[in-house]
């Protein structure tokens, strides 16, 4: 089966994934500000029109998440991710230690009623989503 996009930009793919019945994100470059909170908010709307639990992101070609940025995700887009039922993310990073330092920081929500994950490998999230 193919995957359905949802939304693409140059710096963001936002697609539907009938094989695991999930949100795939693939964020194609570096970004921040206004154009980051549009990605993450083009998730966030097709999981909630899927009435998807699950979103896999594919962040090795971002690397990094500035620190506003990092505030958004955990004060607006993870308590919006559990209010729409989206209970389960996994993030694919690039093998770096400084990229899954970076991104280790966005992925501590103890505080919310949420499971994450992270990996380098995209088969192991694509299982682990398929799971959920």
């Amino acid at each position: 089966m193919s995957q359905q996009v949802y939304r693409e930009t140059e710096a963001f793919t936002t697609r539907w994934d009938p094989e695991i019945e999930s949100v795939v994100h693939e964020w194609k470059k570096y970004v921040d500000g206004e154009l980051f909170r549009e990605g993450a908010r083009s998730m966030l709307e097709l999981a909630e029109e899927r009435n998807s639990k699950t979103i896999l992101i594919d962040h090795r070609d971002m690397t990094l998440v500035d620190r506003e940025d990092q505030e958004y995700i955990m004060e607006e887009w993870l308590p919006r991710a559990v209010e729409i039922g989206a209970d389960y993310h996994v993030v694919v990073h690039e093998e770096s230690t400084i990229a899954e330092m970076n991104l280790d920081d966005i992925v501590d929500i103890e505080e919310h009623d949420h499971t994450s994950r992270m990996t380098d490998d995209m088969d192991e999230a694509r299982e682990w989503i398929a799971e959920q």
